[in-house]
């Protein structure tokens, strides 16, 4: 009976301090966790494709990629597929986003055995600016889109476009996580602001257009996502993407 009732003491006492407490270390954690969200399973046509002529279609299945058994198994099935004659690096691509504990997201069309593509993205939130209690501070949401591919017999379909949804699909998941985040988390800040930056390298126009289309479906989601209750204003996109000679391209696409 000592031993609960000293158990039950201690529990309360975490939670006082947890109240009075200012701990820069636990916000620190609980924006790594919340990162972590399950990525999004399916997409229909007309969700992926609103104002095209593919609503009819068969729709998109996402699957994210977790494990180096997994990892192996996918670069084997585009070995497989691509021959000697892809050019892309697909396998280094996989094996540093696994080393870097990046995110995998697999496509294939529904119907479809095989997957057809991937994306990889890093995803962080991180506090920005003065944390003392007095001061306004930013939370970015970092979104690094590191590569994507597509197995060239199945380029021209839309997995492409679908990836950029499912990655828009992603960051809304994170803003509603964040938006959920107790306040007790987050009471040493008086004011707060969210921020989303969206970083990458266009290395082809396939690229470049896949950057500016993630940037723009973001962008979009940000028109029609329900942040009403949420402690933070819809948040602010930038584009800091890299599209180096693609810059034209990306800015027509847009």
């Amino acid at each position: 009976m000592e031993t609960v009732t000293l158990l039950q003491e201690r529990i309360r006492s975490a939670k006082s301090n947890a109240s009075s407490i200012i701990d820069a270390s636990n916000l620190d954690r609980l924006l790594a966790q919340l990162v972590e969200q399950p990525v999004v399973k399916d997409g229909t046509a007309e969700e992926i494709f609103p104002s095209d002529d593919r609503k009819d279609e068969a729709g998109f299945l996402f699957r994210q990629v977790s494990g180096r058994q997994q990892v192996a198994a996918l670069t084997e099935i585009f070995k497989a597929q691509a021959g000697s004659k892809e050019r892309w690096p697909f396998d280094i691509w996989l094996d540093r986003a696994f080393d870097h504990h990046s995110t995998i997201i697999e496509v294939k069309r529904e119907g479809d055995e095989l997957p057809a593509g991937f994306a990889v993205i890093a995803t962080r939130l991180e506090v920005e600016g003065k944390t003392d209690a007095d001061s306004q501070s930013t939370i970015a949401l970092r979104v690094d889109l590191n590569s994507v591919y597509v197995t060239s017999e199945r380029r021209g379909e839309g997995h492409s476009q679908a990836l950029s949804w499912a990655i828009g699909k992603q960051v809304d998941r994170i803003l509603y996580a964040l938006a959920e985040a107790p306040a007790s988390s987050r009471q040493s800040f008086k004011e707060h602001k969210v921020e989303i930056f969206i970083e990458g390298e266009a290395h082809s126009e396939g690229g470049a257009n896949f950057l500016a289309g993630t940037v723009e479906q973001i962008e979009s989601n940000m028109d029609f996502i329900n942040l009403e209750k949420a402690w933070f204003d819809v948040p602010a996109v930038m584009d800091d993407v890299d599209y180096d000679k693609f810059a034209r391209l990306a800015e027509l696409r847009r």
